[in-house]
């Protein structure tokens, strides 16, 4: 799947938005752009009702896939990206993680095509403690929006 493919779609559904603020990404950079969860989708909002619900939207997503075409180029693009990035690695260990909300469409699609565990991030809640412990030695690398240029 091309870049200027990605691009059209992104244009054409107006999904691609640079934004007047830099915001902080969940890789801890600072993006500069933003892609709407509900334009690249163009499942009429349907998304939305999934934004608590990691299993549904992972559902949601992979039949999205197979009703719309410029989503799935879409996912196809993160899949093959996400696969450079992980040759060489030990498949067995790998997942691909998304956060809350508007990211699980994507992590989800890629898992899906990638054949690899899908790890769904929630937001905490000011006042939560952690619900998530990383031991000594694993590496949790986000596949974010850096990973998308």
């Amino acid at each position: 799947m091309s870049y200027a493919r990605i691009m059209k779609i992104l244009q054409e559904t107006e999904a691609y938005k640079d934004l007047d603020v830099p915001v902080v990404l969940s890789g801890g950079d600072l993006g500069i752009y933003f892609i709407n969860t509900e334009k690249t989708m163009q499942d009429g909002g349907a998304w939305n009702e999934f934004k608590n619900d990691a299993t549904g939207m992972t559902s949601h997503a992979i039949k999205v896939m197979f009703e719309n075409q410029n989503f799935a180029d879409v996912i196809e693009y993160l899949t093959e990206k996400a696969d450079e990035l992980l040759k060489g690695e030990d498949r067995s260990l790998c997942m691909i993680s998304g956060g809350q909300t508007r990211d699980w469409p994507f992590s989800a699609g890629v898992a899906s095509q990638l054949d690899l565990p899908h790890l769904a991030l929630y937001k905490q809640k000011p006042g939560e403690e952690d619900k998530l412990e990383i031991i000594d030695g694993d590496e949790v690398r986000p596949v974010d929006e850096k990973d998308k240029e």
